[in-house]
């Protein structure tokens, strides 16, 4: 049996970024208005690992990258060890590929990130100066002797400080490719260039001073390039395309083999690798076996084990067994014992989840693209729903305790137990079954915001249908169904910013509509997400920030109030101390209180992903943010336990010079009238350093930042006035 467990280790972060222009804009993000330091932060990262794109060996070890993180299984003890962004100094959950040097170092590629190194013990990440989409490939020839493939930015080397990159092989300076990088046994570098443009797909060889090229026959009127490929012992080319299987080439002919004239199955080829005479082809019909003469095929028709007929990568150990990465986790073929190898620390897809609510035994709640998902604290499990469509969009418990859910296109569900009741066009007067939101009111009255047929609600068994012919609907397009704790509806109808829309509120017979009116104090947006009642105040989330309504008065809190990375704020929720909590959908979460915005972005925190579909706080008070690709991120932390201040736009009066900063750094501030403290803090909240201020020195402060790794830092200046914090960045 494998044990999955989640590595706990402090392991250092450290960012190293040589791209001037980067740093600047991370730095216009980082210095925000409104600024706080959280006492404790933990962080979980629930992200699904299920999907294996690289392999690479190390002993007993075998390092897996995944979309859920860093995965290491020990082949010794049968245990599986997960290293993600909320414990480790991954900078993101998603690693497009992994390799291991001689002295044991794991060179790390994230997708659409840095190159991070891996020494056991701390993490660190290095970006080239130039343009890259991707690091789509890698190849370790010694100790910092990197080779990496890329999308856009060409063949490039790495030598443990410096980039370089190489674009001479193709004419395409605009964005040069380099796929499934490899070395021969001469040590000369080999690639795929392909780029969609040109149609041509060739092999690249760089020799160290040369430039040469292997091109299989293309077929006719038809673009065939090299998605995988290996060299076998005698120097002979195994070579799988995107359309037309694979080709050999012994140095003089090619030979082709393809559905068409021989029994290889599948047409893509994903990875290919060749031992002993024995070529292994991934695709996505399988995996095909092809011993010079036979031909074998494993998928989960014939081989029940096998996890997913997509096989990634292939890479053989000293045992002679073979470790697959698949689309649903590792595979080892050991003779013929195939074991199959969780890599992941939930079932979560890597798509959406949408809504998530904690029944009366603590358990927890997913309504996902693929499907309603449990987790009771250890353990995951998934519903299998009577729908073709899957996915739920909302959640809710009547007062029976019983969960109802809303799916995209299946209509209603009750859930009962095992017991699983379906309200859906076919078997009741339900007028759609594409459904956007569910609230249950005090009377266990189901209502129900549908995509284009209106407001629906359920009493007993009768639906009762509200829409723009016997209503104030100004559409029958709705976004939000919520019951306040009076028992009012909440319904926001919008299609577009070009049809009319309204938010409305209905209590009992009475409708009442809020729209759009530049010449009247109110909402700045037609797209309101979700609604929290506190107080006497309505507050909602919308396209355009924080909107608040009180005895009929409307406080809007956006960019005019106060700088933020965004007011797209999708879902909101108080806690015990009366903060309002905020999913955004592009830019983590934000912390409301008295005034003041605090933001949690995944750069600065564990957050797992800034796409934030939504925010639920548990009976523990610790908040889950649903991703949309990136399964569920948890955070115990960001409780107020220390005096804060709102900062209004340009009232600042510590300021930072330069910014960002390397060895020194000046901080100005208005002349003190008296004392001053001036501290020194991480993004963790840690006191780093502090100084004492006496009264009437110069408003000016010259600091040495020995000590201080490359990243973003908070200043704080305490006088007798008051708190002022800034950030800065230090660059190397």
């Amino acid at each position: 049996m494998t044990i999955i467990k989640v590595a706990v280790k402090g392991i250092k972060n450290v960012v190293e970024v040589n791209e001037m222009k980067r740093l600047v804009a991370l730095l216009a993000l980082a210095l925000l208005c409104c600024l706080v330091l959280a006492q404790t932060e933990t962080w979980l990262n629930y992200s699904p690992g299920q999907r294996c794109n690289s392999l690479a060996l190390d002993g007993d070890l075998v390092w897996i990258g995944t979309t859920g993180g860093l995965a290491c299984y020990n082949r010794a003890s049968q245990t599986v060890e997960v290293f993600n962004h909320a414990n480790s100094g991954l900078p993101s959950n998603r690693i497009s590929c992994v390799g291991v040097d001689p002295a044991g170092v794991k060179w790390i590629c994230i997708s659409h990130g840095p190159l991070v190194r891996f020494d056991g013990n701390a993490m660190q990440s290095f970006s080239p100066g130039f343009w890259y989409l991707n690091f789509t490939s890698i190849a370790v020839a010694g100790v910092n002797d990197i080779w990496l493939g890329t999308e856009l930015g060409g063949l490039v080397h790495f030598d443990g400080a410096n980039f370089t990159q190489y674009t001479g092989y193709t004419s395409n300076q605009v964005n040069p490719n380099a796929f499934d990088v490899q070395l021969d046994s001469m040590g000369r570098v080999w690639f795929s260039n392909h780029d969609g443009t040109s149609l041509i797909g060739e092999l690249v060889c760089w020799d160290g001073a040369n430039w040469s090229y292997l091109r299989h026959p293309q077929p006719q009127s038809a673009y065939s390039c090299a998605t995988a490929f290996d060299i076998d012992d005698n120097g002979h080319f195994w070579i799988g395309t995107n359309q037309f299987g694979v080709f050999h080439y012994d140095g003089a002919a090619w030979t082709q083999y393809s559905e068409d004239n021989s029994q290889l199955q599948g047409r893509y080829v994903l990875s290919l690798a060749e031992r002993n005479g024995w070529v292994w082809i991934g695709t996505e019909e399988g995996l095909n076996v092809f011993t010079g003469s036979v031909w074998a095929i494993y998928n989960n028709t014939t081989t029940p084990s096998m996890l997913s007929n997509d096989v990634w990568d292939i890479v053989f150990d000293d045992i002679d067994s073979s470790w697959f990465a698949t689309g649903q986790g590792l595979m080892r073929k050991l003779g013929t014992l195939w074991m199959p190898i969780n890599t992941s620390n939930t079932i979560l897809s890597a798509n959406r989840v949408n809504a998530q609510l904690q029944t009366a035994d603590g358990t927890q709640w997913f309504g996902t693209y693929d499907g309603l998902v449990s987790f009771d604290g250890q353990n995951w499990e998934r519903t299998n729903l009577p729908a073709d469509d899957q996915e739920v969009v909302d959640l809710a418990l009547d007062g029976a305790g019983n969960l109802w859910l809303a799916l995209r296109n299946g209509g209603v569900m009750k859930y009962e137990g095992d017991d699983i009741m379906v309200y859906n066009t076919g078997n009741s007067t339900l007028p759609s079954n594409n459904c956007k939101a569910l609230a249950i009111d005090s009377q266990n009255r189901i209502w129900l915001a549908t995509f284009a047929q209106g407001l629906c609600r359920l009493e007993g068994n009768t639906w009762t249908v509200w829409n723009t012919s016997n209503s104030l609907l100004p559409t029958n397009y709705l976004t939000m169904v919520e019951v306040d704790p009076l028992d009012n509806i909440w319904v926001n109808a919008a299609r577009n910013n070009y049809e009319p829309w309204a938010l409305i509120r209905i209590s009992g017979d009475i409708w009442t509509p809020y729209v759009y009116d530049p010449a009247v104090p109110g909402l700045t947006t037609f797209w309101v997400n979700d609604m929290q009642y506190r107080d006497g105040c309505w507050w909602f989330a919308t396209s355009d920030g924080l909107a608040k309504l009180e005895d009929e008065t409307w406080t809007i809190y956006n960019g005019d109030y106060c700088q933020l990375p965004s007011f797209n704020f999708r879902s909101l929720a108080f806690d015990a101390q009366g903060c309002l909590w905020i999913a955004t959908l592009s830019h983590g979460i934000v912390r409301f209180h008295e005034g003041s915005f605090s933001t949690w972005q995944n750069a600065d925190s564990g957050l797992a992903s800034d796409q934030c579909n939504y925010i639920h706080l548990d009976s523990q008070g610790r908040k889950w943010m649903g991703h949309q690709y990136d399964g569920v991120s948890v955070f115990s932390g960001g409780d107020v336990e220390v005096a804060e201040e709102g900062l209004p736009i340009d009232s600042q009066t510590l300021r930072i010079c330069p910014n960002p900063f390397s060895d020194r750094v000046c901080l100005t501030m208005d002349q003190l009238r008296g004392g001053a403290k001036v501290s020194l803090f991480n993004l963790r909240g840690q006191l780093l350093r502090q100084w004492e201020l006496p009264s009437g020195m110069k408003p000016e402060l010259d600091l040495g930042t020995e000590g201080l790794a490359s990243g973003v830092y908070i200043w704080q200046l305490e006088t007798d006035q008051g708190i002022q914090r800034a950030k800065g960045l230090k660059i190397r």
